[in-house]
């Protein structure tokens, strides 16, 4: 049940509504309004209902029989905690440098053992990820 409508609000009807061929609204174009149809409030009506409008057609709904429609603000990402701008940044840094593959060795075979990373700038200036010991064999 859709409580405190006010003129300009988004409502959705909960279930399928058929008017019969006597009402303004049939003989006006509009024969049905399907569930999850969105229409906008114009005014209030008698008792609990409202006046809504449906394709350019006003209609006097319950306001048992609609829903209003809570218009998302643009900042919601989704539920849970918020994320930090560093976290991301973290992130996408350690996929770029995991993505990076090692030079090839020039000569010998290159046995790592260690498991701290470290930085190494070469002659052509590349930038690629070491481990902290090598052992040439």
């Amino acid at each position: 049940m859709a409580t405190g409508l006010k003129p300009g609000n988004q409502v959705t009807v909960k279930e399928n509504l058929d008017f019969t061929s006597q009402s303004d609204a049939y003989k006006n174009g509009l024969k049905s309004v399907t569930a999850g149809e969105v229409g906008q409030v114009v005014g209030p009506a008698k008792g609990r209902s409202v006046i809504v409008e449906f394709n350019g057609v006003q209609v006097t709904v319950s306001s048992q029989r609609l829903q209003l429609v809570k218009k998302l603000p643009m900042s919601a990402s989704g539920p849970g905690r918020p994320k930090r701008a560093g976290q991301a940044n973290k992130a996408t840094a350690m996929s770029k440098t995991e993505a990076a593959a090692p030079p090839a060795p020039t000569s010998g075979k290159v046995r790592l053992s260690g498991h701290a990373p470290a930085y190494c700038c070469l002659a052509d200036l590349k930038v690629v990820p070491i481990f902290t010991s090598v052992r040439v064999l």
